[in-house]
């Protein structure tokens, strides 16, 4: 499944407020495993800036089940951000963004695990971060090679 950015013309507050109650169906089938989201469509549990140094910030977050991270691409060019199940036991996931300079994504984590994920676009140990959802926590991250 893939979750769509937001039109580059259109800020977030402003797509939230043209789509209301239909943003919180499409954020509920881009979680995975169905069911409705503990926050609002508008709630972001965490937010993972990309930045023009070829990072994430911060490279990893934790939420609960149920809340939304969102990705805000800063970085000054385009960057595609992929699911990645290198990181030693992780979760499977599916998650597609391509992110023009200023886009946004969210993607909504129904379960809890450890979630990789990478900038497609440079080596996956390189650029890469890391969502703990649930009783996983940060301290369980491990094989996050782009922290060393």
């Amino acid at each position: 499944m893939r979750c769509e950015r937001l039109p580059q013309t259109m800020k977030r507050r402003q797509f939230l407020a043209a789509t209301g109650v239909a943003s919180v169906t499409t954020l509920a089938g881009c979680g995975g495993g169905g069911g409705t989201p503990t926050v609002a469509a508008d709630e972001v549990a965490a937010t993972i800036t990309i930045n023009e140094d070829d990072s994430f910030d911060p490279p990893i977050v934790e939420v609960e089940p149920g809340a939304a991270v969102e990705w805000d691409n800063q970085a000054g060019e385009e960057r595609q951000i992929r699911s990645n199940d290198r990181l030693n036991d992780a979760s499977e996931w599916q998650f597609e963004a391509d992110l023009e300079d200023g886009d946004t994504a969210r993607f909504v984590f129904e379960e809890g695990g450890k979630y990789g994920y990478h900038e497609a676009e440079e080596t996956w140990f390189r650029m890469c971060g890391a969502v703990a959802v649930g009783d996983a926590s940060e301290d369980d991250i491990s094989g996050l090679r782009c922290e060393q």
